[in-house]
């Protein structure tokens, strides 16, 4: 999103500068000698948030949430972040109404996603139920509570 469109804002980058974080990560696969389509995540990218947070894997292209809430959001037309719903409760006093846009995608291709982010691989003696269990996270990230904030659509 941030690569397409201005005033995108989140986790996966900010679009005000994600042309040249981009150019830094072709720069270091290229300078490893990497020719294939490795995720940027995989790729350490040395820039001032990877400096600065002190954190492992994070840079302009991952954004830690404390410099994601230290940049704030007020410039942002759209906001990417994967997070428990509670989270979206901090904008009801806007004076703009919030639009949330919940992904669709097939519940199976999703599990699936999620397994292979995880590098997890079927296992006969776990069964299905826990191999299924072994995949799931992060599923506190709807609630339909968010229908009742004031000025979410």
């Amino acid at each position: 999103m941030a690569v397409r469109f201005e005033h995108v804002c989140g986790h996966k980058g900010y679009s005000l500068d994600i042309f040249q974080a981009m150019e830094r990560y072709k720069r270091i696969k290229q300078a490893k000698g990497i020719t294939s389509n490795v995720h940027w995540t995989k790729i350490p990218v040395q820039d001032s948030i990877s400096k600065l947070a002190g954190l492992s894997g994070f840079s302009r292209l991952r954004v830690p949430p404390g410099i994601m809430d230290e940049i704030g959001f007020e410039d942002c037309d759209w906001i990417s972040h994967e997070v428990d719903a509670k989270w979206w409760k901090r904008f009801e006093g806007w004076p703009l109404p919030l639009e949330l846009h919940i992904p669709c995608r097939d519940p199976i291709e999703h599990l699936l996603s999620q397994c292979n982010y995880l590098g997890k691989m079927p296992d006969c003696c776990q069964g299905v139920k826990g191999f299924i269990n072994s995949c799931l996270r992060a599923m506190n990230r709807f609630s339909t509570q968010l229908e009742h904030h004031k000025n979410i659509k």
